[in-house]
């Protein structure tokens, strides 16, 4: 079994507050994230590292990740500055680190450079948004994630307010082809532009349209990208789970879970906050309900009674997740059971599911995101 398939024992279960989102327990959650971020710089490196978990707090370089996590976690750190938190570290410097790593950095995350660089007092926009557009005329679209189309319109429709415009033609033409080519008609989102995976999107791809449409909305007055994110955001919010978990996996041209599997805390306390908040500011749709209840999932009502803050080690756990084996199972067994029409009604039992005690720099990053006051 790998390391982070390992689990402790002694996660804490039960022992969780009663009073949830509110001003004490969100603060409780960005202070967490101020005081660990800045433990989880690689030394040297001057990037965020990949993981800390309970019994290995050494961070390391990611080379898949740290780099992304470096602009998502600075993205929060930003704003906290903005919202008059104390926030020590040199949020520039690290910036000024990740030009060494822009050869690794994809669509997406050139969307979350440039949202990230309008924050920091525009320094390198206008050779970041080049760099986008220029990909965007060369590229096959139907072969870019959802949810790394909606960071690229998240960082153009940035670009664009701060430049003073509503919009210009090759962002029109990215949320024309969202509304059109990647919506499902529940009102979800699909994962690709074509192919076999196109139907099975993840939250992922769910949430982050959701908010960059509805920043799009709010930003450049763009009335149909926010009815598009309100038409997600109320079919997604039907399938939460019954204790405020987010699922996974989804099925949209049914319109329904596949795989609630992994269920991530960052879904609760950060993604999905984020972009209700957005979504509530865009268009006036209530939405404390459907974030009070993601929050009570982390702090004790979920599959396993377990309380998912490592106060101790400054940790959010990752996730509850099925054990190894069954996860592979489930996840293949559970598509092909949908794509074939077959009903997906069933729990796993509390014995073949895990916690997941790792914590990533990104989470925290997206929870300053969703919690602090500061700038666009």
């Amino acid at each position: 079994m790998s390391k982070s398939a390992t689990v402790e024992a002694d996660v804490d279960v039960g022992n969780v507050p009663t009073k949830l989102y509110n001003k004490t327990s969100t603060n409780n959650l960005v202070n967490l994230a101020l005081e660990t971020l800045p433990r989880m710089l690689v030394p040297g490196a001057n990037l965020f590292c990949g993981e800390l978990r309970k019994n290995d707090l050494t961070p390391a370089y990611d080379r898949k990740s740290s780099a992304r996590y470096t602009l998502i976690s600075l993205l929060g750190l930003a704003r906290a500055r903005a919202s008059k938190h104390n926030v020590e570290m040199d949020i520039e410097a690290v910036y000024r680190e990740l030009v060494s790593y822009e050869n690794v950095l994809s669509p997406g995350d050139l969307g979350l450079q440039l949202w990230l660089d309008h924050r920091l007092g525009s320094i390198r926009a206008e050779a970041i948004v080049n760099h986008i557009k220029n990909l965007l005329r060369s590229s096959d679209w139907h072969k870019i994630v959802t949810m790394e189309l909606a960071w690229i319109l998240t960082g153009l429709t940035q670009h664009n307010f701060k430049s003073g415009q509503e919009s210009d033609k090759i962002t029109d033409s990215l949320v024309q082809y969202l509304v059109s080519n990647r919506t499902a008609a529940c009102g979800l989102f699909y994962h690709l532009g074509n192919g076999m995976r196109r139907r099975f999107p993840n939250f992922a791809s769910q949430i982050y349209t959701i908010h960059a449409l509805s920043r799009r909305s709010r930003l450049a007055g763009d009335k149909r990208s926010g009815e598009r994110a309100m038409a997600a955001s109320q079919h997604l919010s039907k399938l939460q789970r019954a204790n405020g978990g987010w699922p996974w996996l989804y099925d949209v041209d049914r319109g329904q879970v596949v795989e609630p599997f992994e269920i991530y805390s960052v879904h609760q306390d950060g993604m999905a906050p984020m972009a209700f908040h957005e979504l509530s500011a865009a268009t006036g749709m209530a939405s404390d309900e459907i974030v009070n209840r993601g929050l009570k999932w982390l702090y004790g009502e979920n599959e396993l009674g377990a309380n998912m803050i490592d106060e101790n080690n400054g940790l959010i756990y990752r996730s509850i997740r099925r054990k190894s084996i069954q996860a592979i199972v489930s996840l293949h067994s559970r598509t092909l059971m949908s794509a074939a029409g077959v009903s997906l009604h069933t729990e796993p039992p509390p014995s073949s599911l895990e916690v997941n005690p790792t914590c990533r720099p990104y989470h925290l990053g997206w929870i300053l995101e969703a919690w602090c006051e500061g700038n666009s």
